[in-house]
């Protein structure tokens, strides 16, 4: 990928010289996308994606998406990212992530809070809500809606969290993300940052009430 990155900057210090000013910006854009890129997993470039890219980086180069080379210009772009992203190595497979993270809630929360299914489930519903208000939702209806699952038995947890792994694919291409990616990059930006900073983030949470006590054993409920 280095290799793609220095022919693309040096294309653009070539094109800069020769006066075509905003080739040579979409050339070193596309370098940039690419480092980027290092860090995201490995994926399937699709059209859509490309597009969005390309899209992105001439948002503020108007005169040059109105001329003939634009077409010549997006050709370049997508052949340099999906050269890019072909190169990404592969991510961890799911249940690697997911023994990374409980290795990490552990060290970060302590044993205890990382292997309480209350406790969990109580952070899983508050990333649920933060997605909620994201998507542009309203409060009133998340109340409502609490209201309405509680009215009910609860669901077996193993298929229950099938179904918010569901969601969450549909929710991501509703939105136009990659929800493996979008799961990837977080687990490196949280495991980037120190342990002491999440603990006492927990610790700020639990002191505001929002800490898990043992819900009572009561009847399943199927789907």
């Amino acid at each position: 990928m280095t290799d793609i990155v220095e022919r693309l900057r040096a294309t653009a210090k070539k094109l800069s010289m020769d006066s075509y000013g905003q080739s040579a910006q979409i050339c070193e854009q596309a370098a940039a996308e690419i480092e980027r890129l290092r860090s995201v997993p490995a994926v399937t470039p699709t059209e859509e994606m490309v597009e969005r890219g390309y899209a992105r980086y001439c948002t503020e180069i108007t005169l040059f998406r109105t001329t003939a080379g634009d077409a010549l210009g997006k050709a370049a772009f997508k052949a340099a990212l999906t050269a890019a992203l072909s190169t990404l190595p592969a991510p961890p497979d799911r249940d690697a992530r997911q023994k990374r993270v409980a290795e990490w809630c552990a060290a970060a929360f302590g044993v205890g809070q990382a292997s309480s299914v209350e406790q969990r489930g109580l952070r899983l519903l508050e990333e649920a809500i933060e997605a909620y208000q994201a998507a542009g939702c309203n409060p009133e209806q998340a109340h409502k809606l609490v209201d309405f699952v509680f009215a009910r038995p609860p669901g077996a947890l193993a298929q229950e969290l099938g179904g918010v792994g569901i969601t969450t694919l549909a929710l991501a291409n509703a939105c136009g993300a990659s929800a493996e990616a979008e799961e990837v990059r977080e687990l490196n930006r949280v495991l980037s940052k120190p342990l002491a900073h999440f603990a006492a983030r927990n610790q700020a949470k639990n002191d505001a009430g929002f800490e898990a006590a043992a819900a009572p054993p009561s009847s399943k409920r199927e789907g």
